[in-house]
């Protein structure tokens, strides 16, 4: 039996906490911040006063091959053949945190943002229920690890028992730390970033872009309104225009100093909360 699995979903969760953003542009003379501006206003994952921690908590691909490899040995220790999950590198989807200005780049980024699929490889679909089941449960395991966690988000829960365990370990050490630290990082993430929507400042950027957007005709307010018109004929047309209105209107520049800022001031408590979490990992980095 051979399949191709999730297991690259399953470290996307860790590798979509590194973070690609935008240049300051002439938002940075209004925002002072310790992020770094990217010189030749692209987007890079060192920018962010965040990505320094992030670095530290996501997989790299040379650790998502140590992973899959676990994984390989232990499958076929029970009987199953694995094929290794493709690496997903969550840079490539948070490229897009802020819009991508330059008309090629976001091309690439549009083409190659889709996360891997759950698997549908033939092979595994070639089997019946039974050996469906069987082969997951090697996967995943039987258990559902739940981990504490105490930012009063309850509790998070995870495989365990698997082989999918066994690759993170191999990797990883301790995973119950390292899950931990990873829902720190994405916790900061989402609520900086969430902040920063609500800045006067990133709303007069978005409503200008909407704005240059609709003059091209395409009646857009948010960048989900943007996905949902993906797959049409236009979407050439759609990505380009998106590329010139986002420099236009200086929504990257502008939307990238604000969540600097912003992160900037809740820093220093979540950077003590990951030190303490990956002492004891292998991560320890």
């Amino acid at each position: 039996m051979s399949a191709t699995t999730g297991g690259s979903r399953m470290l996307g969760v860790v590798a979509l906490v590194s973070v690609v953003a935008a240049s300051c542009g002439r938002a940075a003379a209004e925002t002072e911040s310790s992020a770094q501006t990217p010189a030749d206003g692209a987007l890079q994952s060192a920018s962010l006063p965040i990505a320094s921690l992030a670095d530290r908590v996501y997989l790299s691909e040379d650790e998502h091959i140590q992973v899959e490899m676990a994984i390989q040995r232990c499958m076929a220790d029970k009987g199953f053949e694995y094929e290794f999950a493709p690496f997903f590198d969550g840079r490539i989807e948070l490229e897009r945190r802020y819009g991508v200005t330059d008309p090629q780049r976001a091309l690439e980024v549009f083409a190659a943002s889709d996360e891997p699929d759950a698997p549908t490889n033939p092979a595994l679909d070639r089997l019946d229920q039974n050996e469906r089941d069987a082969w997951w449960d090697a996967f995943f395991g039987p258990e559902q690890v739940m981990i504490e966690i105490d930012d009063g988000a309850g509790m998070i829960g995870r495989p365990a028992g698997g082989c999918l365990e066994v690759g993170w370990e191999v990797v990883v050490g301790d995973v119950d730390r390292w899950f931990k630290a990873d829902h720190e990082v994405q916790a900061f993430l989402r609520d900086s970033y969430l902040a920063s929507m609500l800045d006067a400042r990133v709303q007069a950027a978005m409503h200008e872009w909407s704005a240059c957007m609709g003059s091209r005709g395409f009646n857009v307010a948010t960048f989900d309104d943007l996905d949902a018109l993906r797959g049409s004929a236009r979407d050439t047309e759609m990505i380009f225009a998106d590329a010139s209105c986002n420099s236009e209107s200086d929504l990257a520049a502008i939307w990238f100093a604000v969540e600097s800022e912003i992160q900037d001031s809740l820093l220093p408590k979540v950077e003590t909360e990951i030190d303490e979490l990956l002492t004891g990992t292998t991560l320890d980095r």
